[in-house]
């Protein structure tokens, strides 16, 4: 078991967008997913990106605040794969 917590995926503002920093350590692949405000279910925003991310999908709602929330899938040579803590960022 590798370890892959939320503290090797970070988000922080950049503009209004969302900018998504991880470290991979040894893993071979890594999926960001992310989930906005009312949506149910969590949707690819990046596959294998050196790392940063940038997030640039508008807001559902353009001039009220917005809460995400990504985590990520890693991969390794094994063929183990491991899923992150969940991080939520809020978008003003």
């Amino acid at each position: 078991m590798h370890p892959f917590s939320s503290r090797a995926l970070t988000a922080t503002l950049f503009g209004d967008k969302v900018l998504l920093s991880y470290r991979i350590g040894a893993a071979v692949s890594i999926k960001l997913l992310s989930r906005r405000a009312s949506e149910a279910e969590f949707i690819p925003v990046a596959e294998d990106e050196p790392s940063p991310v940038l997030d640039s999908r508008p807001k559902l709602y353009p001039h009220q605040p917005e809460t995400r929330v990504y985590r990520a899938i890693v991969a390794y040579g094994s063929g183990e794969s491991q899923l992150s803590d969940e991080i939520k960022f809020t978008v003003p």
